[in-house]
């Protein structure tokens, strides 16, 4: 009998810290830029604006991450597409992006399928999951 798949929440924290600090940043460049010339108020404005929705549309449709004994799937509330990893192509490893903030992705040994990002998730709560319903790590 197969066993349900787990879900592993999104770290909330992340993703406040983010657009709670360009939201004070832009806020600030406002205020400062009181006399400042009328592009700079919209260009900041339309910034801040942008970022509180985006935050909003985040919080209310945050990205899933789904382990199941079959696949890992990860997509957006609300938007289309799914990205998904299958058991059947191999064993699974965590990949560190390049760069002065490597990021950490899901990938399968052997494919050539994308990773999956895993910045928005609790890499070891990820690892626990995928192997409780049965993935290996190399």
């Amino acid at each position: 009998m197969p066993r349900d798949p787990i879900i592993v929440p999104v770290r909330r924290r992340n993703l406040h810290a983010l657009f709670g600090f360009l939201t004070v940043v832009w806020i600030l460049v406002l205020v400062r830029g009181y006399g400042a010339d009328l592009w700079v108020k919209v260009l900041f404005g339309a910034l801040l604006i942008a970022t509180v929705l985006l935050w909003l549309h985040l919080t209310r449709n945050p990205p899933r991450l789904e382990v199941s004994e079959a696949a890992i799937r990860y997509w957006h509330e609300g938007k289309p597409g799914v990205q998904e990893l299958d058991r059947g192509a191999g064993e699974l490893y965590i990949r560190r992006s390049g760069g002065k903030h490597p990021q950490p992705y899901l990938c399968v040994r052997g494919s050539d399928q994308e990773g999956i990002a895993l910045n928005m998730f609790d890499k070891d709560e990820v690892v626990r999951a995928a192997e409780a319903l049965g993935w290996r790590f190399t």
